[in-house]
């Protein structure tokens, strides 16, 4: 549901509605939800088809893998009805405000602000997509306490891009899952929950942690 449950006393159009826009579905293919009255409520729900393979699970996988942090934002833009003159918008970020919480949202009250960064109303939003999007990340990625290396290994460095998990940060030691084998790796400093990084693992199977 997308509830507005404020407005600024300068927005002068009766009827509102609100355009959707994320991974795969801006331009031409953004969501527009029906028009209510300011200050009223709208029913709007919208579904995006996420098996493996599909368009929408490649739209929003590169999304969330994407080390361009605003990939995968979700936006929502309060427009006057009818015309595409954009009252104020706002965003929700899918990587840092739910995989990196490790929840879906559920009637989160998000601030719409117009160019001036004036606060123009709220809307309350639902996503329910954090069980899909922890299958596309790629690859998996665990907070770890320390290394543990096999000996007589040659190591050979692999970068892969991984998601900082919650309860990371820069310099901490993460767990990866590459292949099948669970490897070690030291985060960049200023790495945040929810930031998409790029990591080395060693790529020899030596290198593996031991019981993974």
């Amino acid at each position: 549901d997308l509830v507005i449950t404020g407005h600024h006393s300068r927005v002068p159009h009766a009827y509102l509605r609100i355009r959707v826009e994320l991974a795969g579905m801006e331009g031409d293919k953004a969501v527009h939800t029906k028009a209510v009255r300011v200050a009223g409520t709208m029913r709007f729900d919208h579904s995006i088809d996420v098996r493996q393979g599909s368009a929408g699970w490649n739209a929003v996988a590169g999304a969330i893998n994407s080390k361009d942090e605003e990939a995968s934002d979700v936006c929502f833009t309060v427009l006057a009805e009818d015309t595409p003159t954009s009252l104020g918008e706002g965003f929700v970020n899918l990587k840092k405000d739910l995989l990196a919480t490790e929840q879906d949202l559920q009637l989160y009250e998000l601030e719409i602000l117009d160019d001036h960064n004036s606060l123009q109303g709220h809307l309350r939003v639902s996503i329910h997509a954090l069980s899909a999007m922890r299958a596309m990340q790629a690859p998996q990625v665990g907070c770890s306490t320390g290394i543990q290396q096999a000996p007589g290994g040659v190591r050979g460095e692999l970068d892969v891009q991984v998601v900082v998990p919650a309860g990371c940060t820069g310099g901490g030691i993460v767990t990866v899952r590459h292949e099948g084998a669970d490897f070690d790796a030291a985060l960049p400093a200023g790495a945040c929950p929810g930031e998409t990084v790029t990591v080395a693992i060693c790529s020899s199977s030596a290198a593996a942690r031991m019981g993974g």
